[in-house]
């Protein structure tokens, strides 16, 4: 049991975590080789990490989605989804692939609202504090206290 133990500590000291520039880069590459402007792009983050991908995309014109995020991807996105599932942001996914930047406005300006904390969509500019308070309530529901208070 103990060699288990060591190797799986081994593996996760090899994990190196992606950080914001990295993810922007990505993006930024995966538009190239697509041939596709940032505008084109639905970026979906939750943390500190994906702050910048997440404003080049939204200055860019895109779709910037915080799913479940915490403060900080919050105070990037433009546009909050609170879930206990991915179904929330599939949907809104099919929709700008379908209709673009304004169809998903329009979806999550539409989105039912709800008694319960969950699910929860919306624009941040509108409805901001309910939705950081119904992303706040998935991540810690969701993901775990633990993980909860990741950046």
């Amino acid at each position: 049991m103990a060699a288990r133990g060591r190797r799986s500590a081994e593996i996760v000291a090899a994990v190196r975590p992606v950080g914001g520039g990295a993810k922007l880069a990505a993006v930024r590459d995966i538009a190239a080789g697509r041939r596709v402007e940032l505008s084109d792009v639905m970026y979906v983050g939750d943390s500190i990490t994906d702050v910048p991908p997440l404003t080049a995309v939204r200055e860019a014109g895109g779709v910037a989605l915080s799913f479940n995020g915490n403060r900080y991807a919050l105070a990037a996105a433009e546009l909050a989804a609170a879930a206990a599932d991915t179904a929330p942001t599939r949907e809104l996914a099919l929709t700008f692939a379908a209709g673009g930047r304004e169809a998903v406005f329009a979806a999550a300006r539409a989105w039912p609202p709800t008694s319960k904390p969950l699910p929860r969509v919306g624009l941040l500019a509108e409805s901001g504090a309910a939705l950081a308070h119904a992303s706040a309530y998935a991540r810690s529901h969701v993901r775990g206290e633990r993980v909860a208070r990741l950046g």
